[in-house]
C-alpha cells in the first residue's frame, strides 16, 4: 500500500513541475511567440483568474526605469550604452531599436531574471540621456519584490560610473 502511494506522489510531483515549467515557457520573453508552447492555456488561465484576482493586481506592471544625462558623444554613449549591458546580461545583447539595446539578467531567489534595456536619447550634441529600464522576464509577473527597481537602478549607477570623464 505504501508503495502505491508513493509512486501516486511521484507521479503527481513530476506532472505539477512539467505543468508549471510549461507555463513558465509560456510567458517567457526571451522566447519568440511561436515558440512559447501552451500559449493558449496561459491566455485562458489568466482570463479565468481575472474574475477571481482583483483587476488591480491582474494590470499591475513590474517595470523600472531610471534617467541618467551625461556631458558625452554618441559615439561614446553608444559603447557606453553596450558596455553597461554586456557586463549585466547573462545572454547575449540585442539592439532592439535605433539607439536602443536589450540583454537578460539571470533568475535569483527573488526574481525569474529581468529584461534589461537601455536607451540613449540625444539632448544635444555633447548631452546624452540614457534611459535605463527593467522589467521581469515574465511577461505576467505582477510581484517582483522591487526586482525591477534594484535592476534599473544599477543600470544606471554603472552607467554613471562608467562614463567617460571629461576636463
Amino acid at each position: 500500500m505504501l508503495i502505491v502511494i508513493g509512486i501516486g506522489i511521484v507521479v503527481f510531483t513530476v506532472v505539477a513541475v512539467a505543468c508549471v515549467s510549461a507555463l513558465l515557457m509560456g510567458t517567457d520573453r526571451c522566447r519568440p511567440p511561436d515558440a512559447r508552447p501552451f500559449q493558449r492555456l496561459v491566455s485562458r488561465s489568466l482570463q479565468l483568474t481575472g474574475a477571481i484576482i482583483p483587476e488591480s493586481v491582474m494590470t499591475r506592471t513590474c517595470s523600472a526605469a531610471v534617467q541618467v544625462d551625461l556631458p558625452i558623444t554618441a559615439d561614446e554613449a553608444r559603447a557606453l550604452a553596450l558596455s553597461v549591458l554586456r557586463k549585466q546580461s547573462r545572454k547575449r545583447v540585442e539592439e532592439v531599436g535605433p539607439w536602443q539595446w536589450t540583454g537578460w539578467s539571470g533568475m535569483g531567489w527573488r526574481s525569474w531574471g529581468q529584461e534589461l534595456t537601455i536607451a540613449v536619447h540625444a539632448l544635444d550634441s555633447e548631452q546624452m540621456r540614457f534611459v535605463c529600464a527593467s522589467r521581469p522576464r515574465y511577461e505576467e509577473t505582477r510581484v517582483d519584490w522591487g526586482a525591477s527597481d534594484r535592476a534599473a537602478k544599477s543600470l544606471a549607477d554603472r552607467v554613471r560610473s562608467h562614463a567617460p570623464r571629461h576636463s
